[in-house]
């Protein structure tokens, strides 16, 4: 019996976020139930995440929702960023 051995799947940029606060003295997490007909962990919770997307590279929309700047979020965090 022969064996086919398929080639390593090229990876893909990812992301996941964890979202965490303290509240009322307790630490709470962000979590999405998702949906029943999704192809992947159908009906669990799971962190926010999955593929980058291009649209994913557009600061101005991420200004927008953020109440941090570009330039601020780089100046705390720190990382390589291209603005």
């Amino acid at each position: 019996m022969t064996h086919m051995i398929k080639p390593p799947m090229e990876p893909m940029p990812a992301a996941i976020l964890i979202l965490v606060r303290k509240h009322a003295g307790r630490i709470e997490t962000h979590l999405l139930l998702r949906g029943s007909g999704a192809a992947f962990m159908s009906g669990k919770y799971v962190f926010p995440g999955g593929r980058v997307d291009l649209p994913d590279h557009d600061i101005a929309f991420w200004e927008r929702h953020a109440d941090l700047s570009f330039k601020d979020i780089v100046s705390r965090f720190g990382g390589d960023f291209m603005e």
